[in-house]
């Protein structure tokens, strides 16, 4: 195999957002049973599914950049879930004052 079809060939296996989104969404469906629009609409539940579902996303971002999960990366899959900037932003705060994710570089995050 030549450099060039190597070098392709890992520009095809580059995550997308899209991507990323899709496998987080099917990563909730398993744990959870329902998908992001299956909520019952009880307020503390959706939040428990807001941390949940913005940790899911930090962990599968960190798995594809070695030095973390970039906050905009996080955000926009997040979104593309159905989760509000505003309301993502409050969970990584969170889950950052619980002690569940460190800030190692700014606007990066990793699961402790």
């Amino acid at each position: 195999m030549s450099d060039t079809e190597t070098s392709t060939s890992d520009v095809d296996d580059e995550p997308t957002v899209e991507s990323l989104a899709a496998r987080v969404h099917d990563l909730e469906e398993t744990v959870h049973g329902v998908g992001w629009g299956g909520l019952t609409g009880d307020e503390n539940a959706e939040q428990r599914t807001r941390i949940k579902t913005t940790k899911q996303v930090i962990e599968l971002a960190e798995s594809h950049n070695d030095d973390g999960a970039p906050l905009q990366d996080v955000y926009s899959i997040t979104s593309i879930l159905g989760i509000e900037f505003d309301d993502a932003k409050e969970e990584v705060e969170k889950l950052r004052r619980q002690g569940e994710i460190y800030e190692p570089a700014d606007e990066v995050v990793r699961v402790t």
